[in-house]
């Protein structure tokens, strides 16, 4: 059986306030999503077409709830002024998630998995991909953990660890110390130990990917839209300082995820200015989700890597899209790939 899992997106919040107005929406609750759901789109879709190596796969998608990349692990509970009461408790969400499709949805027979997820699903992704490896395994049936295949496969989560500049944007690694403490954040264990005092630092993925041991296969922009608005603090205008921006961005990725000695690992970096969504995308003439399956059924053999050399701006670069979708699939991206 395979199995592939989506990550909701959805940002984070870094202030008990912004988290209580957080709550009060369908990234705080999913009671009031429609039952049932179809998604079908990107990796998710079920055309071979668009989807050559996991359309016929089942699909999970976890719901984001937490605010904090699910990595919450709070005993106790916060209660606001208002009367709101919140629970950071995202690491326990994805256990019993887990744990509930190995009891009644067929996950104890797997014998491959794909964990992806966008935005702050893409970082989730990073963070959390051995721990939920593990506990994939040890329900596998009969003991048989290790023989499932498992990858991760995180999109537009490799958020560099940017404070600001002199345009005076939102202080991201502030932000992300913040919820580091105020959720009690449970991150890659082999990170937090090699870190020490520091270990607030593998909430960024430039820090926890030279400590990740399933095979990774990152799909990112070098030119992250949400990235250069809201960490570079530009508008699009500025063309050398997001092309500097997007070089040291691939600079990082290199030297953590990338590194020579990670064999096992690999990613699809375009020049296309966008923030999830790239898997119609080409580079090099070669489609992003065709690299991926030949990354996966290869078993991570060889570089897979591709990297487009073109610069910012590269209108050329997000036309290569040889899919369109429909309107049904566009509402359900806007929810699903919910902007970080």
């Amino acid at each position: 059986a395979n199995f592939k899992s989506f990550f909701q997106g959805g940002g984070v919040c870094a202030s008990y306030e912004q988290c209580v107005q957080r709550s009060r929406t369908p990234l705080g609750s999913s009671i009031n999503d429609t039952k049932p759901v179809e998604i079908n789109n990107d990796y998710l879709s079920v055309d071979s077409a668009v989807n050559p190596l996991m359309h016929n796969w089942t699909v999970i998608v976890v719901r984001y709830c937490d605010g904090a990349a699910y990595s919450g692990n709070n005993d106790t509970s916060y209660h606001h002024h208002d009367g709101t009461t919140l629970y950071f408790r995202g690491i326990r969400n994805i256990a019993a998630i887990i744990d509930d499709l190995h009891k009644n949805r067929g996950l104890s027979t797997a014998t491959d998995v794909v964990v992806s997820g966008c935005s702050a699903g893409g970082i989730a992704t990073y963070l959390h991909i051995d721990y939920i490896a593990e506990r994939i395994r040890s329900g596998i049936r009969g003991g048989n953990g290790d023989s499932v295949r498992i990858a991760a496969m995180p999109d537009s989560g490799f958020f560099r660890a940017w404070q600001s500049d002199e345009r005076g944007k939102p202080k991201f690694i502030d932000m992300n110390k913040w919820i580091y403490d105020a959720v009690n954040a449970t991150l890659n264990t082999a990170c937090v130990a090699a870190m020490g005092k520091q270990s607030w630092k593998c909430i960024f993925a430039e820090t926890v990917s030279k400590f990740i041991a399933t095979p990774t296969f990152a799909l990112q922009s070098k030119y992250d839209t949400w990235q250069i608005k809201n960490e570079l603090g530009d508008n699009g205008d500025d063309v050398a300082a997001i092309r500097e921006y997007g070089a040291a961005l691939l600079d990082e990725m290199k030297n953590s995820l990338l590194l020579e000695t990670t064999t096992k690992n690999a990613a699809a970096v375009t020049a296309c200015a966008r923030h999830c969504g790239v898997w119609q995308q080409r580079v090099d003439d070669t489609r992003i989700a065709d690299v991926f399956a030949k990354w996966y059924s290869t078993h991570g053999d060889g570089d897979a890597t591709v990297v487009s050399p073109a610069l910012y701006k590269c209108t050329p670069c997000c036309d290569k899209n040889d899919y369109v979708e429909s309107d049904d699939e566009r509402q359900w991206r806007e929810l699903l790939w919910t902007p970080y």
